[in-house]
């Protein structure tokens, strides 16, 4: 595994970069001497208008792109390889969410957030691999979340919990087939952050039916800093951790053994019924 012993000249492409975790990594990156290709949706460009993106003029490149779109990933790859000649970072980190109970939920409601969530990125690892692997330093930062190690059993976010859980179970299958070809692959697994994801219904296409309003729980807006979660990824990224995690203290971090204690309350019952057969027989 090639390391990043500093982000220097490096070029990295960042998917929901306007916002939330996306625009801390981009500026994180910017600061660290990176040249950056920050993605997002047409309704997001005018934040890199501002005078934070702007100041790297020579350093940063705009793009309008929808992950749900392979044409635009496409566009967006041609872009950067005209521009920068080759990528050595990848982070796949556009995602929406909404809330609603699954018995409440439309399919449409499923449709769109597996288009942005999981097969954004997916159709981003198909769009840069090849260019990826001919990089002499790559790494790829997938945006997972807690939810999908651990989902809230309430709350209304199933949805987005099984769309995150799926890319826990994708990147963890990509960085093992990638290690022997000096790729590393980090799954981001944050807890709470103060982001503007629980008002991506304004976002929603009218291919995935009518937006609709929601609830937003209080603890939306009381989460960790955009700017810490960034700090934290290109750390990960130099140490080339499997897993990114934001919460290492927290309650938050508790529902990842209460998980597993239930997953071990059936084993035991398993064993009991194994033994229980062996002993009749």
């Amino acid at each position: 595994m090639v390391k990043f012993d500093n982000f220097q000249d490096c070029h990295v492409v960042i998917t929901g970069a306007a916002s939330g975790i996306g625009k801390a990594i981009a500026l994180k990156f910017l600061d660290a001497g990176s040249n950056v290709v920050g993605a997002d949706l047409s309704t997001q460009q005018s934040a890199f208008s501002q005078p934070e993106f702007t100041k790297y003029e020579n350093k940063f490149l705009p793009v309008i792109c929808d992950v749900s779109s392979i044409d635009d990933l496409h566009a967006m790859c041609e872009k950067t390889l005209e521009i920068y000649g080759e990528v050595n970072i990848l982070i796949n980190n556009a995602g929406v969410m909404t809330r609603s109970e699954l018995a409440k939920s439309s399919i449409s409601d499923w449709e769109w957030i597996f288009a942005v969530n999981l097969f954004g990125v997916v159709r981003g690892i198909d769009v840069f691999l090849p260019h990826l692997l001919l990089s002499k330093r790559a790494h790829i930062v997938n945006t997972g979340s807690m939810a999908g190690l651990a989902p809230r059993l309430e709350g209304g976010q199933a949805i987005y919990s099984a769309s995150k859980a799926s890319v826990v179970s994708f990147s963890e299958t990509l960085r093992a087939e990638l290690a022997p070809q000096s790729v590393g692959v980090s799954v981001l697994c944050p807890h709470s952050i103060n982001t503007d994801i629980w008002r991506s219904e304004k976002h929603r296409p009218n291919l995935y039916g009518e937006s609709h309003e929601f609830e937003i729980p209080e603890r939306a807006n009381q989460g960790m800093d955009p700017d810490r979660v960034a700090e934290l990824v290109l750390a990960g990224i130099q140490d080339d951790r499997e897993y990114i995690f934001t919460d290492a203290y927290g309650i938050t971090t508790d529902r990842i053994p209460t998980r597993v204690a239930r997953m071990d309350e059936d084993l035991k019952w398993l064993r009991s019924k194994v033994l229980d057969e062996g002993e009749a027989k």
